[in-house]
């Protein structure tokens, strides 16, 4: 069945996978974010890119550490 979806609904059907939580910390500052934007890079040796965007607090604190 075909629906129109408002514009600005239409990045939640872009991303339905699952979300990941990600911890941050610097020094005596810590934090956790939920993330949905991420994937595998590599197997050996495991990585994972993800993206933070550079307004949240857990982006400061990665670019620090």
């Amino acid at each position: 069945m075909k629906r129109s979806v408002p514009l600005s609904k239409v990045n939640r059907l872009i991303n339905s996978g699952n979300l990941i939580l990600v911890t941050s910390s610097y020094k005596d500052k810590a934090n956790i974010i939920t993330l949905a934007w991420h994937s595998p890079i590599s197997i050996k040796p495991p990585i994972i890119g993800i993206s933070v965007a550079k307004t949240h607090f857990s982006s400061e604190l990665i670019l620090k550490g």
